[in-house]
């Protein structure tokens, strides 16, 4: 079982993705998911730390916070993650130097696209390549981004439904 931590805002709309997504892939079970609106919410060690968006991160004094994958939008300042140890960082955003982008939007649908390997947290490798994922009401494409990729390092191809 994997311990996630979710950093976002108090509409939980990534938290509620990586939910539906485990379920979907029926592996309810899989993960235990912590949310939290601010980093003080969280101590600890996680398998996969998810920072949603950058504002919502203020690091004055953070807390031990441990982690095997990190993942963070491409455009976090620096102390977005200086209180977080990580044994490796994965970003996702819209630029070319992202791991993780969307290569096109439509109302319903998305095309996630992987820009480099990526290691999952069963240790195997996803080879570069796009996903068409649902694009529900609600969340934006960051959100998407941030979601998706949670499932992926979980080793959960996203799947269009």
């Amino acid at each position: 079982m994997h311990s996630v931590a979710v950093l976002e805002d108090r509409d939980g709309n990534v938290t509620a993705l990586i939910r539906d997504g485990l379920i979907a892939g029926d592996r309810s079970g899989s993960a235990v998911i912590t949310r939290g609106e601010g980093i003080d919410c969280f101590s600890g060690a996680y398998d996969l730390f998810v920072v949603v968006r950058n504002e919502l991160v203020h690091l004055s004094t953070p807390p031990e916070i441990r982690c095997r994958a990190l993942l963070v939008p491409g455009n976090a300042p620096g102390q977005t993650v200086a209180g977080i140890q990580s044994k490796w960082v994965v970003s996702y955003g819209l630029s070319g130097k992202d791991s993780i982008t969307v290569s096109s939007l439509e109302k319903e649908a998305a095309v996630l696209a992987l820009q480099r390997e990526l290691m999952t947290l069963q240790d195997e490798v996803i080879e570069r390549q796009e996903f068409p994922v649902p694009f529900p009401a609600g969340p934006d494409s960051e959100e998407i981004m941030a979601a998706y990729g949670s499932l992926l390092l979980l080793g959960i191809p996203p799947v269009l439904s």
